[in-house]
């Protein structure tokens, strides 16, 4: 698997589960994204999973990300 950001090679970095399915979970520590918590920002290492249908999804949310796809 490559980022698909920056296309470097990355592992799996864990598993999650939905729908009786199992998903690879990716993590590429060379890309960042950002979230806000609190009134506060944060950067943190882009982590990312593959649908049946190829799409990158939010391991937390399963939405597909768009930026990505």
């Amino acid at each position: 698997m490559t980022c698909p950001r920056c296309q470097k090679p990355v592992v799996s970095a864990g598993e999650l589960t939905t729908d009786g399915k199992t998903l690879a979970v990716y993590q590429c520590d060379d890309c960042t994204t950002s979230w806000e918590l609190g009134g506060k920002s944060f950067k943190a290492a882009l982590t990312f999973a593959v649908d049946a249908q190829g799409r990158f999804i939010d391991p937390d949310t399963l939405a597909p990300i768009a930026s990505l796809n």
